[in-house]
């Protein structure tokens, strides 16, 4: 198996961008993506800011998506979605206790596309 850089291969799919039968096969040596954080459990404290951490990496670069167990809607005035795929929420609220589920999404073509979710229990500490 052949692993390219990002750089490569954008230097590759330019060289072949004419010949789309040349290109799809390599789309197939792709790294799949993965989760680089694995905090199944996360504390934030009440009445402040607080982060819970999800990120991923892979090539191409995943979309993450936050939601709540249970269909809980996420309030979209305090929890904002970080650069980095990480939930910002601010202020923290005590009902904020719970499971929070991140996904990525990485297309790679439309026939290809890798989805995973990772729960993460979050502890609101009451001060």
């Amino acid at each position: 198996m052949v692993y390219l850089t990002k750089r490569e291969f954008v230097n590759l799919l330019n060289l072949f961008q004419k010949s789309q039968s040349l290109i799809k096969p390599l789309l197939l040596f792709l790294p799949t993506a993965r989760f680089t954080e694995k905090n199944p459990e996360q504390s934030i404290i009440a009445h402040d800011s607080g982060i819970i951490s999800c990120s991923a990496e892979g090539t191409p670069t995943p979309q993450i998506e936050w939601k709540r167990e249970y269909e809980i809607p996420l309030d979209k005035g305090r929890f904002t979605q970080l650069f980095n795929g990480s939930l910002y929420i601010n202020p923290v609220h005590p009902q904020d206790n719970g499971t929070y589920i991140c996904t990525f999404r990485q297309s790679k073509g439309s026939k290809r596309v890798t989805t995973k979710e990772q729960a993460i229990n979050v502890f609101v500490i009451r001060e």
